[in-house]
């Protein structure tokens, strides 16, 4: 009797270390996942922060070119003005 309940005892105590293992287990599992998924947010925000910063280059490039296209036009306009005698040299008109 003495071993039987010796031999339950220790089938108890093997089950308890089993579940703890598999407890254990589960949560290094769920931490894990838990990195990955914050980890694959970090880098969505990331590229979103890039791909923001490019267009926001592209936008400035743009408008930088827009506005030398237009400076470059009335350099044009004011030389031709010039030419006819319908302007100083300072721009203004006669």
């Amino acid at each position: 009797m003495l071993k039987e309940e010796a031999a339950i005892r220790e089938e108890k105590a093997a089950v308890r270390e089993e579940r703890v293992r598999a407890d254990a287990l589960a949560r290094e599992e769920l931490h894990m996942r838990s990195q990955a998924e914050a980890d694959e947010r970090n880098m969505a925000r990331e590229k979103a922060q890039a791909e923001i910063k490019l267009k926001n280059k592209q936008f400035k490039r743009q408008a930088s070119n827009e506005l030398q296209q237009q400076k470059l036009e009335m350099d044009m306009k004011m030389q031709i003005a010039q030419m006819w005698g319908l302007a100083t040299p300072h721009g203004h008109l006669s």
